[in-house]
């Protein structure tokens, strides 16, 4: 029980850590059984390699150097899921981006409309 409670737990936390297009794809899959191993596991590399060129060359290290760069990567990976978990590493870095543009294309908007009402009233 304290198992199951757990996963849901760790599973909650990815899940939350998400951008919003990848919880999409997480709902779509979450009876994978894989699924919150391989958005965990992208979470970590997307952190340590920051960009999606860093994911690139992360994934085409050599084992023992991707183990010092993510001492906590998990070694239950096959080639399969190593590769999909860089793939949703990249995708995840890229959402990030575009979640920051949009924000900061909102908040000009904002603010912008704030200038303008002020404007009005004076």
């Amino acid at each position: 029980m304290a198992d199951s409670n757990q996963n849901k737990e760790e599973e909650k936390k990815i899940y939350e850590a998400l951008p919003s297009a990848l919880k999409k794809d997480f709902d779509a899959n979450r009876n994978s059984s894989y699924t919150s191993f391989l958005y965990g596991e992208a979470l970590k590399i997307a952190k340590v390699a920051k960009t999606e060129l860093g994911v690139s060359l992360f994934e085409k290290s050599p084992i023992g150097l991707q183990f010092k760069l993510l001492p906590n990567m998990s070694t239950d990976h096959s080639g399969a899921t190593f590769r999909m978990s860089c793939h949703l590493a990249r995708r995840i870095i890229k959402e990030r981006k575009k979640d920051k543009e949009a924000n900061k294309k909102m908040e000009k908007t904002v603010l912008k409309a704030m200038a303008d009402r002020i404007k009005g009233k004076i």
